[in-house]
């Protein structure tokens, strides 16, 4: 791969989820409130009409679009792999808890709170210990590993293995459960996939690609379960039936998922991206990346991490060409993954 190419697709990543959390905020919870078909369409068109309006520089009134924790997390993560030159996991705790205090307002749930305290108090020399304390030595569940892991997979774009291994540890520094494991895992394997493919990919060959590394890294990750057990193998192998009946948003949330576990949010990242590959009646426009972040907010509830995830898959694999120039202008904290796609890349080619 020319470094013009990298340099698109790991700008494509980490703006597509940057993208992602923008414009999938002002729409979570909101699913609350769609009740019938006709709810549901009128909430399609509006998730659409908005995207497709930042993208095309008819942006509202608002202004610059914030981004939520997800990327304030992310950028915390990749500042800490840039400056440490690889993982370091104290640095990179410390890094998550200061992102938190230097701005509690950008919505984090309050069990990772309690984690960054702790972090912070600095009573704890191994990091690692606060996040499995939580939920009475279960650890979180939640999808925050997975929201902001995106950096991990370019970084060790070159070394996969690697690349698990770092998403598997910096998920352990807040979230410790199998679930929110796996999920990052997950989003990370995608990435990696997608980012190297130089062909036009079919949804069956990006399913099946993840779907090996579950199960690859099952044993790992769910020592007491046997594979068909395996909560994500089952979530996965649905793709196959939804997608090819075409069955409605509300039908895919409901199989899939659309809150803020990992379990419950990671496969309906990933059903968002390879579902919109090519366009759709619901979804014709042209541009991959409004068609999956529209779909990824279409299936409510964790809007801006579903999306975040799924705009970061898309990018990966599509490029910074989906990604407009009105749409970047708009977005808060783009200059700081710009520069940093830089860095990256240059890591990439010197050592391919």
């Amino acid at each position: 791969m020319c470094f013009a190419q990298c340099l698109s697709r790991v700008r494509g990543c980490l703006v597509g989820a940057l993208a992602g959390d923008c414009l999938g905020q002002p729409f979570e919870r909101y699913w609350k409130h769609v009740r019938a078909v006709q709810e549901y369409e009128k909430y399609r068109e509006r998730v659409t009409s908005f995207v497709t309006a930042c993208f095309e520089g008819g942006h509202v009134d608002e202004g610059v679009l914030r981004y939520t924790d997800d990327t304030a997390m992310a950028q915390a993560l990749l500042h800490s792999l840039i400056e440490c030159n690889g993982f370091n996991e104290h640095d990179m705790a410390t890094r998550f808890a200061d992102a938190f205090y230097n701005d509690k307002s950008r919505g984090y749930g309050s069990a990772v709170c309690q984690v960054f305290s702790k972090i912070r108090s600095g009573n704890y020399h191994n990091v690692y210990q606060p996040a499995k304390e939580q939920f009475y030595g279960a650890g979180s569940h939640g999808n925050g590993g997975a929201m902001r892991v995106a950096p991990v997979a370019l970084f060790y774009g070159n070394d996969p293995m690697a690349a698990l291994k770092v998403a598997t540890e910096q998920c352990r520094l807040t979230h410790a459960h199998p679930d929110a494991i796996m999920g990052s895992i997950i989003v990370t394997a995608a990435i990696v996939y997608v980012f190297k493919c130089e062909h036009n990919i079919t949804e069956k060959e990006c399913v099946d690609a993840v779907m090996k590394v579950v199960t690859q890294e099952h044993t790992n990750v769910y020592p007491s379960l046997s594979p068909e057990e395996n909560p994500y193998l089952k979530k996965l192998s649905a793709f196959e039936v939804l997608s090819k009946e075409n069955r409605p948003a509300t039908v895919v949330a409901a199989t899939l998922g659309n809150q803020v576990s990992a379990l419950e949010s990671v496969p309906a990242a990933l059903y968002s991206f390879v579902r919109s590959l090519k366009p759709t009646a619901d979804f014709p426009q042209s541009n991959p990346m409004i068609r999956t972040i529209s779909y990824a907010i279409s299936l409510g509830g964790d809007t801006d991490t579903i999306a975040t995830m799924a705009g970061a898959i898309c990018g990966a694999y599509f490029g910074d060409a989906c990604l407009t120039p009105e749409l970047k202008k708009n977005l808060e904290g783009v200059q700081f993954y710009l520069n940093a796609a830089d860095i990256i890349t240059s890591r990439l080619i010197a050592v391919s």
